[in-house]
């Protein structure tokens, strides 16, 4: 059936294919223009939201560190000439004869400096020979000068002496016992009786009146940029780690903006997945839509098309049978369209076709039935003429009770060979007559022939009765015989696959290359032989080789090797397990 349905399932590919086409194009197109045209305009609206708080933010930050600018620049409270003019004459104290005043003095300057705004945790000052004071509204002591000269870049406000600078965010460990973050402000102070810089210490939580939308920018990096492009402020998302690389490879979303007069950059980057979300899971649903509809049409265009296609399909599953030679088989005509008119010739192709099968393969047939008949008259003749010339020649030579051996010999092979040429027997009993034909030739030539037989397990095989014999008798008369009757003739059997090979095999004189010749031009011709043109043992083989051809089709027949001087070797193919056929 599969040669049959492969055309009708190609149509119906083909209808189901046209008509999901057809219906999910434009619904597909029509998807993605919504969603491209609805991500851009969400995008935009991102863009301006963003764009918008940092904008927002940028004021509020201008703001938020010039209360710390002030501070350093000692614009807070009291005038900054006062505040000055306190910090030089602690400086001018002689650092050997007044060192403890120098110190107690600074701190109380720096305590003061630190109340000026509840956010400032702490105040440092470092003078010209690097000595470092401080002051922490928790108390805490400098326990490591060196480390925060390093954690502040000192020397990086030496160049900015008329402006205050900012430290990046950075670990307050050199305090005793201190583990937090701070955000330092610092400005250098060089005049000529002062020389040195002045700290304040912020906590960045204080940040958090700057950019107050935890929910905006909680999903994403922000950072406080100065103009080298140093990070001075990180506040990144809280995610967990696993989370951070993931959005660490993803498409970024980056809004920037200048703080006014500062010369620092607000720099906010949130993942693009993190941002469209929303839209993702609108996509999610619109595809899932989608999906719906390509199976709600797959399952509606697959039943039209099985429709369309059923009586197409049934009429090939009718042609198959047609092969097989069933042509009788009719197909309803169930409709008045096209179909119903390849319905209604069908039938009548099915109809012309038995009636031409009836009269003229059966002719066929049995013409070639005839031809069988005529190839087994010839065989049964020959056989006797040779079996009759064998015991006239024994009777002429000797007068003896062998004769009626002999002929009831010959009278058991008459039994054998009754019966239509399609008949079947075992390998075993086409044997048994060989040995009688051999005895019967020995009873003559004084039993000079050999007869071997090399057939173990394979004795009860089925095969054509009487293929066999003709072979032996030409491997005598053409083998033997003309070395004066002496010699060796072995019976082997081959299996391979569905085929079983019997080989007769000669030590007589073999064939020169002309016989050989004109014997493949028998075997190989379309016409049955004559004993005009061959003798009576060619013909035999030729018979043998045509009803092979004939019952199980041209694999099969006669074929043989020969070597003059040495002998020939006639090998007889058939199907195994004849039973079965």
């Amino acid at each position: 059936m599969e040669g049959g349905r492969r055309i009708p399932v190609k149509l119906y590919h083909k209808m189901v294919a046209v008509i999901m086409v057809t219906s999910l194009i434009p619904l597909v197109l029509l998807s993605v223009f919504t969603l491209y045209t609805f991500n851009n305009n969400y995008l935009k609206l991102v863009d301006e939201q963003y764009l918008g708080e940092i904008e927002k933010s940028s004021t509020v930050l201008d703001y938020y560190l010039d209360s710390f600018y002030n501070v350093v620049q000692l614009k807070v409270d009291k005038s900054q000439y006062e505040r000055l003019g306190k910090l030089t004459d602690i400086l001018e104290m002689d650092p050997d004869s007044h060192s403890e005043d120098r110190s107690r003095e600074m701190t109380e300057f720096l305590k003061d400096v630190s109340a000026t705004n509840p956010y400032i945790t702490g105040a440092l000052f470092v003078d010209a020979e690097r000595n470092v004071y401080s002051y922490r509204t928790d108390g805490k002591v400098l326990a490591k000068p060196e480390a925060f000269l390093r954690q502040v870049r000192y020397g990086y406000g030496m160049d900015h002496a008329e402006e205050p600078f900012l430290v990046p965010v950075h670990s307050a460990d050199y305090y005793e016992g201190a583990q937090q973050e701070v955000l330092a402000v610092g400005k250098a102070y060089r005049t000529p009786a002062t020389l040195g810089t002045l700290y304040i210490e912020v906590d960045p939580a204080s940040l958090d009146v700057v950019f107050p939308d935890k929910q905006l920018y909680g999903k994403g990096y922000l950072r406080i940029l100065d103009h080298q492009g140093n990070v001075l402020y990180e506040r990144k998302q809280d995610v967990d780690r696993r989370a951070a690389s993931i959005a660490a490879n993803l498409q970024q979303l980056v809004y920037s903006r200048e703080v006014p007069g500062k010369d620092l950059v607000i720099s906010f980057s949130v993942d693009k997945v993190t941002v469209m979300a929303d839209v993702y899971v609108l996509r999610g649903i619109m595809i899932l839509v989608i999906l719906c509809c390509v199976t709600l049409v797959l399952l509606v265009s697959s039943r039209f098309s099985r429709q369309m296609t059923g009586p197409i399909s049934r009429m090939m599953e009718k042609m198959d049978l047609l092969k097989t030679g069933d042509f009788s088989v009719r197909l309803p005509v169930e409709q008045g369209d096209e179909i119903g008119i390849l319905s209604e010739r069908f039938n009548e192709m099915s109809e012309q076709l038995q009636n031409y099968i009836n009269q003229s393969y059966v002719a066929q047939i049995k013409e070639k039935e005839a031809e069988l008949t005529a190839l087994k008259s010839q065989i049964y003749p020959h056989f006797l003429y040779n079996t009759l010339e064998v015991i006239r020649m024994t009777a002429f030579d000797q007068n003896d009770q062998k004769v009626a051996d002999m002929i009831e010999a010959l009278s058991g092979q008459m039994r054998y060979i009754i019966g239509t040429v399609q008949d079947v027997v075992p390998l075993q009993m086409e044997v048994e007559i060989l040995r009688k034909y051999i005895w019967l030739i020995n009873c003559r030539y004084e039993g000079r022939v050999q007869f071997e037989v090399d057939v173990e397990g394979m004795l009860n095989c089925m095969i054509p009765k009487l293929i066999l014999q003709p072979v032996v008798e030409n491997a005598f008369f053409h083998g033997l015989r003309p070395k004066g009757g002496a010699g060796v003739i072995e019976l082997a059997a081959e299996e391979s696959g569905e085929e079983l090979t019997l080989t007769v095999m000669d030590n007589g004189a073999g064939m020169s290359a002309n016989e050989q010749k004109q014997m493949r031009e028998l075997l190989g011709s379309e016409r049955p032989g004559n004993k005009a043109e061959y003798n009576w043992q060619s013909i035999g083989l030729k018979n043998v080789h045509d009803r092979l051809r004939y019952l199980y089709g041209p694999r099969y027949g006669v074929t043989f090797v020969s070597h003059e001087g040495l002998g020939t070797a006639v090998s007889v193919k058939i199907p195994k397990n004849l039973e079965e056929r």
